[in-house]
């Protein structure tokens, strides 16, 4: 636990908050560190979630590292993507350089890359990325388990929930402050995926949320300001507050950075001396700060700002709905230069007499001796001259502000031999400044690989790309059909048939016993399903209820870390289902996710053919119909368009073009999905299906009547179970089949 101590009945906490700033190029970097960021994120030329910044090469990534740490401060790299199976062999040369050279922490989503660097990396920091969703002290649970030492929030959360994710665990917490924020849970979106072939889970996406639907921008949520809630967030125990921006100039990362490196100033400065309300009152509010309130807004907005999820789960005012586009305004005083260096004044004694090196000693502490000073012929050398070469530190972290001289009358050194002690004497105080933070890796490539068994994973691992899936044979073993349905009406249709395995109920459909128990003797496994999100209060008000199913059910079919390690925490022994937003793009994800006890996987859906011939998909099931999850929001359509009536409905989102999205609310648990324009609908793909050698395909209903039902169940009967020609004429002709030809960027 954070420890903390109590002044005037109210807690604050002994290590000051971090303020951290993005950095899409060196320039905002500087301006990042000039203007008072703690620690900066970046990302180099792989693996980030802004693949459309500048970014930064590796020998930026390392000179940013050195300059931090010189001054004190932190980097985070951002390896924040899913990665293909493939490319997993090139985390250990993008990672090893980094890692020698002090990088503070690796910001991760995919849970394969997380089990790959706590093996390999095992001394560097872990944090989970806002792409994680994590939204509960269950996933922060599972996520301290595999060694991670911070968590990004989903930004949905509110203070109340974050101050008890705190005041229950050990892990650091992370929350966004400022800047742009996504319609969907971080993670929980396949908009541009799908749409469009751009995956947002890659660190592509296109931004379908900001365009127009309905000739409204009903999904573009306004940019997040919450430089109010600064005390706020010190008492809840938050320990980094963080900016987003990896796309935005230099200018606006310094001027965001430095108004709130002001507040929380302000905040500590006084914390001893009045009570929190008392600061509040006194700093946080008034022309002073809200001049400075107004300049943040001024610097990018869409159509005004809002102050985010901290105490409003959503609301039609959080979002731009007349205009999705940035908006910013200069400020006058454009003289400023956000990138200068800042610098370390450093004072130094010099040295020179004839026949003696000549010698510099910096801050009483780090000493450096050059060539040998000369007897002068002519002109000895003088204190000036050796003052105007040592001030040449332009290009440096570093200058000169105090030096003292003991210079002999008939000394003499070459000017070239004064500039090279200038030089070499700022490397060796930069090699002292930096060595702590340096690390060895005491792994390589050929112990890795000699760790690994099958040659094809190695292949895979290290970059050989050879074709797997030319001798992959057809599999004889039976596939058996499961259906996920969202009502009663489906769940009598899917329960008629003879081919249908087993059947995914939502909870709330669960909680009639009589219907799992007249299913189970009937001959149908049962499997209760949650909503993609599954906050803590949710889980938690149900618990007793949940529990009590625990011996009626075969099975959960969980889409969050949340219920995952719910299930686990209160003793679940069956099987646990990881649905579509439990990714496993690569095998290192597929097997970590094995480890801490998920027993079967949903096959990816943004993967093609051959990609997934490459995963094990040893325990796998594959989702052969149904309209996919596009986004899964807070945020209400129906709250949106007209208001909150906590009645469900389905509303239709006709975007420019004319497509037609649905998107459903769930009141019980406060939940938007937005569902695809068309289904994804596996046809004639039934040697496909065999050669992947998965055990199950799932049938996933949304707005399906009965007999759409009854007729989907049986044209997969006959093509998967019984092996005959397949009649489709009944089917829609219009469907998607995803992924499976074309892949994702």
């Amino acid at each position: 636990m954070t420890a903390f101590i109590v002044f005037k009945g109210i807690r604050y906490y002994m290590k000051k908050i971090e303020l951290l700033s993005p950095a899409g190029d060196y320039n905002s970097f500087l301006a990042a560190i000039s203007c008072g960021a703690d620690a900066v994120y970046l990302s180099g030329d792989k693996f980030g979630a802004r693949a459309y910044a500048k970014n930064f090469s590796k020998e930026e990534l390392i000179k940013a590292i050195d300059y931090a740490h010189i001054f004190s401060r932190k980097v985070y790299l951002t390896l924040n993507t899913l990665l293909k199976d493939e490319e997993m062999g090139e985390i250990y040369d993008y990672l090893l350089p980094l890692y020698e050279a002090g990088l503070d922490a690796v910001i991760v989503q995919d849970m394969g890359v997380i089990s790959y660097i706590r093996k390999v990396f095992y001394d560097m920091p872990v944090h989970a990325s806002t792409q994680l969703t994590i939204t509960g002290i269950e996933g922060i649970r599972l996520l301290e388990n595999l060694g991670v030492t911070r968590t990004v929030l989903a930004r949905e959360l509110s203070m109340k929930e974050i101050e008890y994710i705190h005041d229950n665990s050990n892990m650091e917490l992370e929350t966004f402050i400022h800047g742009a924020l996504c319609y969907s849970y971080s993670g929980k979106c396949l908009f541009s995926s799908l749409a469009g072939g751009r995956s947002g889970n890659r660190g592509r996406c296109a931004g379908p949320c900001r365009q127009p639907y309905n000739d409204e921008y009903l999904l573009s949520t306004k940019d997040i300001c919450s430089i109010d809630y600064i005390p706020s967030m010190i008492k809840a125990g938050i320990c980094s507050l963080k900016i987003e921006g990896r796309m935005k100039s230099p200018e606006y990362v310094g001027k965001v950075t430095a108004i709130y490196r002001k507040y929380i100033d302000y905040y500590y400065d006084n914390i001893t001396k009045m009570s929190v309300k008392e600061i509040s009152d006194k700093f946080f509010t008034g022309h002073e700060f809200n001049n400075d309130k107004n300049i943040l807004i001024k610097l990018y907005t869409r159509g005004g700002n809002s102050s985010g999820y901290y105490y409003k789960h959503n609301g039609r005012e959080m979002i731009s709905v007349s205009d999705a586009s940035y908006k910013t305004e200069k400020e006058e005083n454009k003289d400023i230069d956000f990138t200068n260096n800042i610098k370390m004044p450093l004072s130094a004694f010099v040295r020179i007499y004839p026949d003696e090196n000549i010698s510099i000693l910096i801050n009483n502490e780090f000493y450096y001796e050059g060539n040998k000073a000369l007897v002068a012929k002519n002109r000895p050398t003088d204190s000036e001259t050796v003052l105007k070469q040592l001030k040449k530190t332009k290009d440096t972290e570093f200058e000169f502000t105090d030096i003292n001289f003991d210079i002999a009358k008939n000394a003499f050194v070459l000017l070239s031999d004064l500039n090279e002690l200038r030089r070499e004497a700022i490397n060796c105080v930069r090699n002292e400044l930096t060595k702590k933070y340096k690390r060895k890796s005491d792994f390589n490539r050929n112990t890795i690989v000699s760790e690994m068994s099958d040659e094809s994973i190695k292949d895979q691992a290290f970059g050989n790309n050879s074709d797997l899936d030319k001798d992959r044979s057809i599999s004889d073993s039976k596939i058996v059909i499961n259906c996920e349905i969202t009502n009663y009406e489906q769940l009598k249709a899917a329960a008629s048939s003879e081919y249908v395995n087993g059947i995914y109920i939502p909870f709330i459909l669960c909680k009639d016993k009589n219907i799992i128990k007249s299913l189970r003797e009937s001959n149908k496994k049962v499997y209760v399903t949650f909503q993609s999100v599954c906050r803590h209060n949710y889980l938690n008000i149900n618990k007793e209820e949940i529990v009590s199913l625990f011996d009626y059910i075969d099975g959960v079919l969980a889409d969050s870390h949340e219920v995952i390690q719910f299930f686990k925490d209160n003793g679940f022994n069956k099987e646990i289902i990881g649905d579509i937003h439990i990714y496993t793009l690569n095998k290192e994800a597929e097997n970590m996710y094995y480890d801490i006890g998920v027993s079967k996987l949903t096959v990816p859906v943004e993967l093609n053919k051959k990609e997934l011939y490459k995963l094990s998909l040893k325990h796998s099931e594959i989702i052969a119909y149904g309209y996919l999850p596009m986004m899964v929001s807070a945020q209400c359509v129906n709250n949106t368009c007209f208001s909150c009536d906590k009645v469900e409905k389905t509303i239709t989102l006709k975007d420019r073009r004319g497509a037609k999205y649905f998107a459903v609310n769930s009141c019980e648990t406060c939940i938007n999905t937005i569902y695809n324009n068309v289904p994804l609908f596996l046809k004639g793909e039934q040697d496909f299906l065999r050669k992947l050698k998965v055990n199950s395909i799932r049938l996933s209903f949304t707005m399906e009547s009965e007999l759409q039902i009854k007729e989907i169940i049986n044209y997969f009967a006959k093509c998967i179970i019984l092996g005959e020609n397949c009649d489709t004429e009944l089917l829609t002709d219009m469907y998607t089949k995803g992924h499976l030809n074309r892949g994702v960027l």
